[in-house]
């Protein structure tokens, strides 16, 4: 399940898919897997071929992603079929009608459906047998919890294997958690600016040295709480 979770999405393709089933990687606090789209009652319009996403199948989906933006970070693939053990593992492939498709249209619904937005999100279809596949989200430990669904103003987090509603005291340290983390960022950066002022000004007194400086994130925002 690692490479799922580290590797860049570009070099997530068939094979991984295909390992994972092999492998019958089990449901964690870390994984979902999701066989047919959720529904009510009955089939999918879009397994039918219609190019809908009932609200009630964006919904579930939706909340598996805030689920796990919510506890850590982690991984929904949709379109793997489970086990009935427990906890579930990855039993087969159960390929989605133009997965592609299906992932940009859960990635605008995520931007207009799930608020605060989760910053980190990624969604991608990818195809395993012709144009159908699987779509997986995947997101990292989110910097601004706690996040819910707008249609059901409810927030949701992931425990275990389960995905359950947030109680208010949950909410509530979430967002003391959130707000905590995004003062420790701040502070890094302006400390990080002191640095790379200190820096600006030894080049520029001695012109022969030519410096080049490159910032990226190693860890998921969250993370600095614990450090």
């Amino acid at each position: 399940m690692r490479e799922i979770l580290t590797k860049p999405l570009d070099e997530i393709g068939a094979g991984e898919i295909r390992r994972l089933v092999k492998n019958q990687e089990e449901e964690s606090l870390h994984l979902k897997l999701k066989g047919p789209l959720p529904m009510e009652r009955g089939v999918a319009p879009w397994e039918e071929g219609k190019d809908k996403i009932q609200n009630y199948t964006r919904d579930k989906v939706l909340a598996e992603v805030v689920g796990m933006a919510n506890a850590g970070g982690g991984a929904v693939i949709l379109g793997i079929d489970e086990t009935e053990d427990d906890p579930k593992r990855a039993k087969a492939i159960h390929p989605l009608r133009s997965c592609k498709k299906l992932a940009e249209r859960f990635d605008n619904q995520a931007w207009s459906c799930i608020a605060p937005r989760i910053p980190n999100l990624e969604v991608v279809g990818i195809e395993t047998k012709g144009k159908a596949g699987v779509v997986l989200f995947r997101v990292l430990a989110s910097p601004s919890p706690p996040h819910g669904l707008n249609s059901k103003r409810l927030a949701y987090v992931r425990r275990g294997t389960s995905t359950e509603e947030l109680r208010i005291d949950e909410i509530r340290e979430l967002t003391l958690r959130g707000a905590g983390a995004s003062e420790l960022i701040a502070e890094r950066l302006s400390r990080g600016q002191g640095h790379l002022q200190k820096i600006r000004e030894f080049h520029q007194s001695n012109r022969r040295v030519i410096l080049r400086a490159s910032i990226m994130p190693i860890v998921a925002p969250q993370t600095l709480l614990d450090r």
